[in-house]
């Protein structure tokens, strides 16, 4: 009958478009990354990083970021109250498949400090010391990131390691940070930081040995960067103590993100998401 015909047809269209949207999704995700770095670069960004990874393993922030753009690898923490992107230089740029998602990954903290240890082992009198970074794989389980020491002294020599997917927000956390970087604040250089968030930063820069600037962005948010190494942010939430004060805060937080959206041009509610 036409009309049964027209439905196979039919039928027939619709899943082909859905094998082809399978097969496209998966071209997507499919994960073809590498970059050779400066393994004493690498180090000190995992050693910069970590140090913003909270000790609780059940909270949904105990991980490490790494994110592979054309020009760097970014190594990213955050403890939901600090958040720091350590930005390590790509020699000769770096092989990415051009989805944001997907040329990301998260380390645990142990398999961070095992990259950062294998990086550690080249001699710093070593000539153009390098190390190769390559990510394969999609799905649990499955992804791998592999170094390879390039220095001549230990040339050959590797290291595997397990990576897992990337949460959304690892993506939308970077691309504030790389957006807030290129922006001037618009008040002069403060100090006035918790003390607890102030030392997380100031451990982080003694791994480079560097000195960190604070720029304030709102009373309660602040801009920290320690020269071309690393940049974060600090933030400041107050917990209200009772029912009043819990719907006073809610609402001062709300002006407070309206704000930062009007600050942050460009930006947008991605911030407010990451700290909220």
């Amino acid at each position: 009958m036409p009309n049964a015909d027209d439905a196979k047809e039919h039928l027939a269209v619709v899943e082909d478009f859905m094998e082809g949207k399978q097969a496209r999704e998966a071209r997507r995700i499919t994960r073809d990354l590498s970059a050779r770095l400066n393994p004493i670069d690498l180090t000190q960004a995992l050693a910069a990083a970590l140090p913003h990874v909270p000790k609780d393993a059940e909270s949904g922030k105990h991980m490490v970021g790494v994110v592979f753009t054309a020009e760097h690898v970014l190594v990213v923490a955050t403890s939901g109250l600090t958040m720091i992107v350590c930005k390590v230089a790509a020699i000769d740029g770096a092989r990415v498949t051009g989805d944001v998602l997907a040329d990301s990954i998260i380390l645990t903290p142990t398999m961070a400090s095992q990259l950062m240890g294998f990086a550690g082992l080249t001699p710093k009198e070593s000539w153009d010391p390098e190390v190769e970074v390559t990510v394969t794989g999609t799905g649990p389980e499955k992804i791998r990131i592999r170094a390879t020491d390039r220095t001549g002294l230990f040339e050959g020599k590797s290291i595997t390691l397990p990576a897992a997917e990337p949460a959304q927000e690892l993506a939308r956390a970077v691309h504030v940070l790389e957006s807030m970087a290129a922006q001037n604040p618009r008040s002069t250089r403060t100090t006035d930081v918790p003390a607890d968030r102030l030392k997380v930063f100031l451990d982080s820069a003694k791994k480079y040995g560097g000195e960190i600037e604070i720029e304030e962005i709102t009373a309660a948010l602040w801009r920290v960067s320690c020269g071309k190494y690393f940049y974060g942010l600090a933030t400041n939430p107050v917990a209200p103590t009772d029912e009043k004060e819990k719907m006073l805060t809610a609402d001062t937080r709300r002006q407070t993100r309206l704000q930062w959206s009007d600050d942050l041009t460009g930006v947008g509610q991605e911030l407010v998401k990451g700290f909220r």
